[in-house]
């Protein structure tokens, strides 16, 4: 059985998972391995226009923070500064296929 805290990932929740996804492409377009969550605030008004309905974007966005480092993708440093994964962040996935099979990935 998966971790709970993988669910978001997971095919079945798509729109937990369609957030989670939103907010880890908006970190990549950053294009630095460390930043803060309000760097990540500057995709505001593309998450707003991708999730019309939800009107807490802000706390939406720091709550898949979270759940982007619950799974590993990110590494809180502290101070409001959080990583991206190495792995993530070279692309190089392959070195976490048991993980991410786990996340609901083939």
């Amino acid at each position: 059985m998966a971790p709970r805290r993988a669910a978001p990932l997971r095919a079945g929740d798509l729109t937990a998972r369609t957030w989670t996804i939103d907010v880890l492409r908006c970190v990549e377009r950053l294009a630095r391995a460390e930043f803060s969550p309000t760097e990540v605030y500057g995709a505001v008004p593309d998450l707003q226009a991708r999730h019309p309905h939800n009107r807490n974007v802000r706390p939406k966005i720091r709550q898949q923070l979270q759940v982007l480092r619950d799974a590993g993708w990110l590494t809180f440093l502290g101070n409001g500064r959080y990583r991206l994964s190495r792995l993530v962040a070279t692309g190089n996935l392959s070195e976490r296929e048991p993980r991410a099979h786990r996340l609901g990935k083939p």
